[in-house]
């Protein structure tokens, strides 16, 4: 990158060349085999799941008798899923070639065209997955795939803006990160064998995964803190951005999943047509912060977004934890009293929830401004302080001497000059006698 933090074009080098063969040999095979399983993943989303072992997304005949009670049939079912797949891996691959169109003669802004494709055809594609029961000859080919998009994806963390590994000991990581998923899934019998509930590797696969994450995370604060030009530090704010509505989109249809599942039916219907459609929404944040990162860097100020996603997140996870907190603690107070549980434990939770919103909100509000926006926060105290004494102030001196004061705490220039213009008297004595003849 340049000192204003752009890539810096290299037509001729190696690296390039060779980033642009991988780019248009991965981005020719994931297209391919995504579009490839677009046919088993329609006629698998068709069919009602019999059985344990369920795809995700797909029905049980409960959930059919409720769809057809709704005028609904399975084929508008699997094309609304299907429709979803297909605008995400639109929107991905449209930004990647974008991106790979203005950043061609850099490798960086090459790896970061391809790990957008990766994600919306790979990683994010529930499609995909269908192929390894559709094809199961071609089980090598899509565990590669999988193996080269879930690592580059994690590379991008330790390379992100400038294409350098920092700290140092990053590519250490990374090499551990790919040696691991090429032997485990070697060793597992498939890419998705090493996260089964049965497999060995599970325990270490999910090590690797969450600490190639932690690792890159602490990366990234590093670069921000200690080497990042002022430029780099607002591509790392739109990244960071669109990596945490991404992530939290996500978590939060993991949690409610895994642990709080909807029962069949009503419920879970529209838990799988609404939230699908939370979570593609969530996803493409993504990319789009990405590219706007890499591309315009500059064309807004995301600032306030972060501050309020900041706010609002911590706030929401603070009130669902205080949320089911009381309904567990409740629900037992009244076994122990009645031995039965009551919605009444429910009602009272949602209620505290609304009494509490408000004071928790100013209250996270209030320590995010002070931790992360210390120099903000002190200049609206300040203003704040100005204007009541500027309210009561009647020494024109003292007045100005304040304001002088203010300028240098809040904008902190070089210097301040305050000009005041004199009034002329007859002037005033006109406007007087002026409005005195216009009142009653």
């Amino acid at each position: 990158m340049s000192k204003h933090g752009e890539l810096k074009e290299s037509p001729n080098d190696r690296r390039v060349w060779v980033a642009r063969v991988v780019w248009y040999v991965f981005v020719i095979l994931a297209i391919t085999t995504w579009g490839a399983s677009l046919a088993p993943r329609f006629a698998e989303l068709r069919s009602p799941c019999v059985g344990q072992e369920c795809s995700l997304l797909t029905l049980s005949p409960v959930e059919v008798q409720v769809l057809a009670s709704n005028g609904l049939s399975l084929e508008i079912y699997a094309a609304y899923h299907v429709g979803w797949e297909i605008l995400s891996v639109a929107m991905y691959s449209l930004l990647a070639i974008i991106l790979f169109w203005r950043r061609e003669n850099n490798w960086v802004g090459i790896l970061f065209s391809l790990v957008l494709v990766a994600m919306g055809a790979v990683n994010f594609s529930s499609a995909y997955y269908t192929l390894w029961k559709a094809y199961p000859n071609f089980s090598l080919l899509f565990d590669l795939m999988t193996i080269l998009s879930t690592g580059a994806l994690i590379v991008v963390f330790y390379l992100f803006p400038d294409g350098k590994f920092v700290p140092q000991w990053t590519r250490l990581m990374a090499v551990v990160v790919y040696a691991y998923m090429f032997l485990g899934s070697y060793f597992a019998g498939g890419f998705n064998s090493m996260f089964s509930k049965e497999g060995p590797l599970r325990v270490g696969a999910y090590l690797v995964l969450f600490s190639s994450l932690a690792t890159g995370l602490f990366a990234q604060i590093h670069r921000y803190r200690h080497i990042s030009t002022p430029s780099q530090r607002q591509q790392t704010k739109w990244v960071v951005f669109g990596l945490s509505a991404m992530v939290v989109g996500t978590l939060i249809w993991g949690f409610l999943v895994e642990l709080f599942p909807p029962p069949p039916g009503q419920a879970r219907l529209s838990f799988y047509v609404l939230g699908i459609g939370f979570v593609f929404l969530a996803l493409f944040l993504f990319p789009l912060s990405l590219a706007i990162a890499i591309l315009r860097y500059r064309l807004w100020e995301i600032d306030l977004l972060i501050r309020r996603t900041l706010i609002y997140g911590a706030l929401t996870a603070a009130l669902a934890l205080f949320y089911f907190g009381a309904v567990i603690v409740l629900q037992q107070l009244f076994r122990a009293l009645t031995g039965q549980s009551s919605e009444l434990a429910i009602i009272i939770s949602t209620l505290a929830i609304a009494a509490l919103f408000n004071p928790l909100r100013r209250r996270v509000q209030d320590t995010i401004d002070r931790r992360f926006y210390r120099r903000k926060y002190d200049a609206a105290r300040v203003l704040a302080n100005f204007s009541e004494t500027a309210r009561d102030e009647v020494e024109l001196s003292k007045l100005t001497a304040r304001l002088v004061g203010v300028v240098k705490e809040t904008m902190q220039p070089t210097q301040v000059s305050l000009w005041l213009q004199k009034s002329n008297p007859q002037r005033t004595l006109d406007k007087i006698s002026r409005s005195e003849e216009r009142a009653p």
